[in-house]
């Protein structure tokens, strides 16, 4: 009779270890390479998608907690919301979690779909243009700027919170030199003209306003027929940019 409670006991306590194991903290690990291959991107532009969408979640995190109740930390910012356990999936408020086991979980929402890991860890960010994280200036030959430029990569050098928040709007950045004074500074389609100069002791882009005043937008790095490398120095953050023909 002893016996027989005794592995009761132990076999409660089992079940009753496994049906908690996905509380606490999971951490971002790696997106899921079948989500992001359409078939249709080259082997280097898949690299390249893949990169920046890691990079973009490297701290990402969901802390669950025995409440019904999870934290979903990214960017900086943190929400909380509540979740349903069914099975080995805990339905969240914006998609699912399926626990693949004591470590592993995938996450999925709409045709999104990425690895988490057990612990409070933030992935290590990988980058295919800017793997420094200083550049030294070199001689700007102005005549290369001329033209549409789009951002490739962003990498923020200081790891603050929210860096990831600034690496996708970074992204959107745009710059057209419209002629040898003018250029377009763009966000996410939206633009301002404003008249430039190179101040050529340290590469700095300095815009004019409207109004006048003069405010220094870009540190210019490197330029070429091909890439530029700017920065902005302000918030530490570098731009690897292309034309945009």
């Amino acid at each position: 009779m002893i016996k027989q409670f005794i592995l009761t006991v132990i076999l409660l306590t089992c079940t009753l270890s496994t049906a908690q194991d996905f509380l606490g903290t999971w951490s971002f690990n790696r997106v899921d390479r079948e989500a992001i291959d359409d078939g249709v991107l080259s082997a280097e532009e898949l690299e390249k998608r893949i990169s920046t969408v890691s990079n973009m979640f490297a701290s990402y995190k969901l802390v669950f907690k025995e409440d019904g109740t999870y934290v979903n930390k990214f960017m900086g910012k943190e929400t909380e919301a509540t979740y349903i356990k069914e099975g080995n999936t805990l339905q969240l408020e914006e998609g699912s979690l399926e626990i693949l086991s004591e470590n592993e979980a995938r996450y999925s929402l709409r045709n999104m779909r990425f690895y988490l890991i057990k612990g409070d860890v933030t992935a290590v960010k990988t980058y295919t243009y800017l793997k420094e994280t200083s550049y030294k200036n070199e001689t700007i030959n102005e005549e290369l700027l001329l033209g549409k430029w789009k951002v490739e990569e962003v990498r923020v050098v200081n790891e603050s919170e929210g860096a990831e928040m600034f690496e996708m709007v970074g992204l959107m950045i745009t710059l057209h030199f419209k002629t040898s004074e003018e250029v377009e500074l763009g966000v996410s389609g939206f633009g301002n003209t404003q008249k430039f100069k190179i101040n050529h002791d340290n590469n700095d882009l300095v815009g004019t306003s409207n109004s006048g005043d003069e405010k220094i937008v870009y540190r210019i790095h490197q330029v070429s027929d091909n890439f530029m490398i700017v920065s902005q120095i302000e918030d530490e953050i570098l731009l690897y940019m292309v034309r945009d023909n």
